[in-house]
Parts: structure tokens; sequence; C-alpha cells
């Protein structure tokens, strides 16, 4: 299909030779499908057997529900009652009490206006 491309240079195996063997600076001339590279069939064949170990079917990722996202919420607000810590003075706030509330403050934005947007 492809052999006509290139002068065939991208057939077969591929190799890296240099013009001249005696000189380590000389130019290096590749030549074959770096696909085909023993490295590449290495990686691929170590791959497909780890893969025969695992005997587990596939493992995907599911979406996250608005339920996963409730469930995340509540732990957030059992960790940080924002309504308690708004209601004292900032000035009253230590450092690390500020950085918490504030923790939780920017993640509950962030997860409502990414949801927000990921429903639409």
């Amino acid at each position: 299909m492809h052999s006509h491309r290139a002068n065939g240079r991208y057939i077969g195996r591929w190799k890296a030779e240099r013009t001249d063997n005696s000189d380590p600076d000389a130019p290096v001339i590749c030549s074959g499908n770096p696909c085909l590279h023993i490295s590449v069939e290495n990686v691929m064949k170590s791959i497909k057997h780890q893969k025969k170990q695992e005997s587990v079917g596939r493992v995907h990722s599911r979406a996250m529900l608005l339920t996963d996202l409730r469930k995340i919420w509540m732990w957030s607000v059992s960790n940080c009652d924002a309504g308690a810590l708004m209601a004292i003075s900032a000035s009253e706030l230590t450092v690390p009490q500020r950085a918490h509330l504030t923790e939780h403050l920017l993640w509950r934005a962030f997860s409502s206006l990414a949801w927000m947007l990921w429903t639409r």
C-alpha cells in the first residue's frame, strides 16, 4: 500500500545504520517501520502477557453521579461547617482555620460550577 512512498524506506523491520562504521560521528540512516523495532515489539509482548495474567475483566471508571457529588458535599460539610465559621469574626479565625475554610469553600464552588457546566 505505502511501498511506493519514500522509495520503500518504511517497509520492513526498523534499523539504524551508520554511513561509516569507523566514524562514531558519522550520520545515521534509519530505514524500516519504527513500529516493528524490537523494543516496541518487546513492550507490546510484555503488555499482552500482563493482560493475560490478569483474569479480571475490563474495569472502567464511571461518570460521577449527582448522588456521588452529594456524598462528597456531605463529607465537606461534616468536616467544615462553613456557616458556623462564617459567623465568627474573620479576625478571630486562626490561619489554619482560614486555610481549611477557604479550601472547602473553593472546592464547593468549583464542584457546583463543574457539575452545572457538565450537565448542560
